[in-house]
């Protein structure tokens, strides 16, 4: 996937209709022609971002590997994935290091033939090439192959998948490929054995694997058994390790700083997105479930542009950081953020934070280095850069925003935990506080970065994140990705799963399609079909459909939607894992209805904040001191109880089976917040209130009487100023006791 500039010439598809560029009016508006009808039109910036996320729009491609078109129109789609070219991989990452010095200016045949002779020289001396270009592949060049090569390179707008070596067909049948279950071993062994002070050679790590793969095929078919790696395969994986790793791991932390002095300065950067920092921390503080459940302290992923200080997108997850989490990061960053305004009316500026990094800083956590995080980078045409460890100047933005954002925002929500245990008052005690529902705090998090962060002048910015950005993106247009179909491809998680006449079953969730029953039926006992395991991958952010690679037909990805649509359309991972654990205490069994009256479970928290009455309270809340100020202290000394009601479900005669619809899975479709932060916690329909214990456990004791009492809902107060008058009229939906 490479990045596009928006600029006249440039031509693009919607709804398979071609388009070309005229003109940019008034950098908001764009003047296209509709090649098909030969007619002008107007298009809005904020359309064509839309229906870029939408996958409606794709831009041309041009260059080498591209897929034929019809005949008189353009393509649009590169028939080789970069990802799946794992044997030329390597010599793509050669080509693009060998040309890349040449690629800032105009070149003479002088200059390349020095690059030429450069890169000759270092054939004999594979070491040496490794330190110069980073990669362990070399091979002699000449001439015309890097003048072939700069050409091709240029011509596709700068995409990798362009330089990929046309020689061979990508993992065709009687081709050699390592197993993944192989690369398995090897990435487990290099961890366990070669990264250790005990500083073993290659070729005794070589042996220790070739006992594993030998273990494993003990009890294996013949036809089914792993290949043994050769000594020269892992040779060169190891070659790809930094050389700050294996020094740290093999000797000690201390002789790779002595090594490798760290800068000791920041970097200055020119224009947006030029430079992108992105880190991990775990959030100060205790959340709950809709089930009552604590999930303490969730993990935070977000993404910060140096230069104007904006936040560019952020993932959540629990449990630690991985893969899954910094990808949805990426693809954050990637998308359109206009489900702001839908999801959450109460939130006042717009989040025009959108476009491809030109690079991406991190540090070295596993998280990070990794080989899906290398070829995604790959794939997108961005720089990852590795920060060297102990230098926290080296993505200092993000550090600060760390800061900031526990100091300003985290730490002043009930239910903190601090950063450090000694910051405690005395008798505090975090767990014993009832902590903030997960999907309230997921639209704090929103307003605090969009309405507050970005809106508050920023030192290092020197200026409004917001503004900044605005006038900036005017003066140096962010690059677009071409395309967002490859966006699930290239960042979803992964599964693999086998093909029935059920179609692929996924967290009890069924997918199927008319492409992938074609494969169904072309399984033979020779292919081994129905005892393949493909590739899946899917959006954590919406369960409605997964992609299936077809690795043993026609070698390509195909979309398969979900078979029931109406629950699983724009359905979050984690709101279906909520949904499958209410159903499972709740109603006591697991199938799509009793997973809808779940989806109303949850969704009935959010009926409290969304009408348009709490909005005017809501929209007040642009700044720090009016979310949490002192202001506030009135409010949170008294405790509020919400009672959680789930719907009556509509009765059905016999053979009739209810639509996901007619249980209520339309309610409460926004997730707005209460006006300011308040203790919660959830009582029963019998009278009985339940509190949850340091272990996460219920207690049950006696209600107070008085908080039998049904309340109506009535509005709140659009005008109340003075939050120490405020009464039990005021909480939409609330009983509130003062103590």
């Amino acid at each position: 996937m490479n990045s596009v500039k928006i600029v006249p010439g440039i031509r693009f598809k919607i709804d398979q209709e071609p388009y070309i560029i005229l003109k940019l009016l008034d950098g908001s508006i764009i003047q296209v022609l509709n090649e098909g009808y030969q007619k002008t039109e107007l298009l809005k910036k904020s359309e064509m971002i839309k229906m870029l996320s939408e996958g409606r729009l794709e831009f041309e491609v041009k260059g080498k590997n591209i897929r034929p078109s019809e005949e008189g129109s353009f393509s649009t789609k590169y028939k080789e994935d970069f990802l799946e070219a794992v044997d030329r991989k390597d010599e793509a990452i050669f080509r693009i290091k060998v040309i890349k010095p040449l690629l800032k200016c105009r070149t003479s045949r002088k200059d390349i033939s020095n690059r030429v002779d450069e890169i000759n020289q270092l054939f004999d001396n594979p070491r040496r090439a490794e330190e110069v270009l980073g990669t362990s592949f070399i091979k002699k060049v000449s001439v015309p192959s890097v003048y072939r090569w700069i050409a091709m390179y240029r011509e596709s707008g700068g995409d990798i998948r362009s330089l990929i070596p046309g020689y061979k067909n990508s993992g065709g049948l009687g081709k050699s490929r390592i197993h993944s279950k192989t690369f398995d071993f090897i990435r487990e062994s290099i961890q366990e054995v070669y990264l250790q002070q005990q500083r073993i050679t290659i070729e005794e790590l070589h042996y220790i694997i070739i006992a594993k793969v030998a273990d494993f095929n003990e009890y294996r078919k013949e036809h089914d058994k792993l290949k043994l790696p050769a000594y020269s395969t892992l040779a060169r994986i190891i070659s790809r390790i930094p050389e700050f790793e294996l020094v740290s791991s093999r000797k000690s932390p201390r002789d790779a700083e002595v090594s490798y002095e760290p800068l000791g300065s920041g970097v200055k950067v020119e224009y947006p997105l030029e430079r992108v920092e992105m880190d991990a921390t775990i959030i100060d503080l205790n959340v709950i479930f809709a089930d009552g459940t604590y999930k303490e302290r969730p993990y935070f992923v977000p993404a910060l542009d140096k230069k104007t200080r904006n936040i560019l997108g952020f993932s959540l997850g629990f449990g630690g950081v991985g893969w899954p989490e910094v990808s949805q990061c990426l693809y954050h960053v990637l998308s359109d953020k206009s489900y702001v305004k839908e999801k959450y009316p109460f939130i006042i500026n717009e989040w025009n934070a959108f476009g491809v990094p030109g690079s991406i800083v991190v540090d070295n956590g596993l998280e990070f280095k990794n080989i899906p995080m290398k070829d995604a980078c790959y794939q997108l045409g961005v720089g990852l850069e590795f920060a060297p460890p102990r230098t926290p100047e080296w993505k200092g933005s993000i550090e600060r925003f760390f800061g900031t954002s526990a100091t300003n925002f985290i730490q002043l929500i009930p239910g903190t935990t601090r950063s450090n245990p000694r910051q405690l008052a005395q008798g505090e005690k975090p767990k014993e506080v009832p902590g903030i529902p997960f999907n309230i705090f997921i639209g704090l998090l929103h307003k605090w970065i969009i309405d507050v962060y970005t809106q508050d002048l920023n030192k290092g910015a020197g200026g409004i994140p917001a503004k900044i950005w605005e006038k900036l993106t005017d003066d140096y247009p962010v690059d677009w990705p071409n395309s967002t179909h490859e966006l699930p491809i290239l960042l979803g998680r992964i599964k693999e799963r086998t093909i029935t006449n059920q179609g692929i079953e996924l967290k009890i969730l069924h997918y199927n399609s008319n492409e992938l029953n074609h494969i169904l039926k072309k399984f033979s006992k020779d292919n081994r079909g129905a005892e393949n395991k493909f590739t899946v991958k899917y959006d954590p952010q919406n369960l409605g459909y997964i992609y299936l690679f077809d690795h043993l037909f026609n070698r390509e990805w195909i979309k398969v939607p979900c078979t029931s649509p109406e629950y699983a359309n724009g359905l979050s991972e984690w709101e279906h894992d909520e949904a499958r654990k209410l159903s499972m205490k709740e109603l006591g069994q697991v199938d799509i209805i009793s997973l809808a009256k779940a989806k109303v479970f949850l969704r009935q928290q959010n009926e409290l904040w969304t009408s348009k009455n709490n909005q005017g309270k809501a929209a007040k809340l642009n700044s720090n001191q009016e979310i949490f100020g002192e202001s506030t202290k009135a409010l949170n000394d008294r405790e509020v109880k919400i009672d959680y009601r789930l719907p009556e479900i509509p009765e059905c005669h016999e053979n009739e089976y209810l639509n996901v619809s007619d249980v209520g899975t339309e309610i409460g479709t926004t997730e707005n917040l209460p006006p300011l932060p308040v203790s919660i916690r959830i009582i029963e329909m019998d009278g009985e209130a339940k509190s949850i214990n340091r272990k996460g456990k219920r207690s049950e004791k006696k209600t107070n009487a008085r908080t039998q009492t049904n309340v109506e809902k009535p509005s709140i107060l659009r005008n109340s100023s003075d939050l120490d008058e405020l009464t039990t009229e005021d909480l939409f939906g609330f009983e509130v006791i003062k103590r």
